[in-house]
């Protein structure tokens, strides 16, 4: 009860994720405005513990992510280098997904896995260049996120 103010109202930010919705705000949206958006949804869930509806927005956000890519690969015909422009901003909205969706996770009982799971797939991809120092040496001396969990089942 000390805390109350500073628990998310998730209800509130899905409904006004709602209300832009229909007012075709979202259609309108950078994919960076998308990127936030999304991911204080995933912040919000894993402020509550509720790893399942923040992995539930990870995935939500990530669709946008490839749909917005599509629409900006079949949209930008003759314009010389803003496919460049258009993919590194997709790249950054996808990084900071799989940031909000590891801060999240980390923490939970549950989540660790997942965690180095996203880790591992977005350095593989490309898409998160560099891992800091919390995270690196969560995973160090494992080769994979199934290699760190079985480590992690024998403690």
């Amino acid at each position: 009860a000390c805390c109350a103010e500073d628990v998310p109202s998730m209800a509130l930010a899905r409904a006004t994720l709602g209300a832009m919705s229909d007012a075709g705000a979202l259609g309108a949206a950078s994919v960076g405005e998308m990127a936030r958006v999304y991911s204080a949804l995933i912040q919000g869930h894993g402020a509550l513990a509720q790893l399942d509806r923040a992995h539930a927005a990870f995935e939500e956000g990530n669709g946008w992510l490839v749909q917005a890519a599509r629409e900006a690969d079949a949209g930008e015909g003759g314009d010389e280098g803003s496919g460049e422009e258009g993919s590194a901003e997709v790249r950054a909205a996808e990084a900071s997904l799989v940031a909000a969706m590891v801060e999240a996770a980390a923490p939970h009982p549950d989540g660790l896995l997942l965690a180095c799971s996203l880790l591992e797939e977005a350095v593989g991809r490309g898409v998160v260049t560099r891992v800091d120092g919390y995270y690196e040496q969560l995973i160090h001396g494992h080769s994979t996120a199934e290699e760190l969990q079985s480590a992690l089942d024998t403690l």
